[in-house]
């Protein structure tokens, strides 16, 4: 016995090939059309013929709309189609809630004072969450001071991480500070030795 699957997959192969013919059919009906009004000097007919021709032009035109209604009926049925064939789609998750991340600079006593260290609790915190990184630089504002969160708004929108990254610790990291040789191995080098 057959699935349905196997059953909607044949209704959509029926469906594709009598797509196929219409537009056949629309194709030789706009040929014939064209064929119709090629090389007529509408101004040269006598009023019989004028008439001949209108009318025939009419019907053509009328059967151009017919196939091309029938063509997006078609359409619609072959996408209904497919739509059952691949089932329900996922519903777009929920965003994730933003976790709380630490303060960086501010006036608690757990803040971050170290642009480095601050940005790589937060992207750990971030990744763990599952927050998408577009939606990290909303986070991360949300533990800056007033006036760190003005300059990141102004300064880090539409940036990726990569990128945000590096503008936020050349904005924050003190010149002389130790620098991480590899953002992922946590190891310092001081500068100049």
């Amino acid at each position: 016995m057959a699935s349905n699957a196997d059953t909607l997959r044949t209704l959509l192969t029926r469906q594709n090939s009598e797509l196929e013919a219409h537009v056949s059919s629309y194709i030789q009906v706009e040929n014939e059309l064209q064929e119709h009004v090629d090389g007529v000097n509408y101004a040269e007919l006598e009023t019989t013929a004028k008439t001949a021709f209108t009318k025939k032009k009419n019907e053509l035109a009328k059967q151009i709309e017919e196939v091309v209604h029938k063509i997006e009926g078609i359409k619609r049925r072959i996408a209904t189609t497919k739509g059952l064939i691949e089932g329900p789609q996922p519903q777009p998750r929920a965003p994730a809630r933003l976790p709380t991340l630490p303060k960086f600079r501010g006036d608690c006593k757990d803040a971050v004072k170290d642009a480095f260290e601050f940005l790589d609790h937060c992207k750990s915190l971030l990744e763990a969450n599952q927050v998408p990184e577009a939606r990290w630089l909303s986070a991360i504002v949300t533990a800056l001071t007033s006036t760190d969160r003005q300059w990141a708004v102004a300064n880090l929108s539409n940036m990726g991480w990569e990128e945000l990254q590096k503008e936020f610790l050349a904005h924050f990291r003190i010149p002389c500070a130790p620098r991480p040789v590899d953002a992922g191995a946590h190891v310092y080098l001081h500068e100049g030795g």
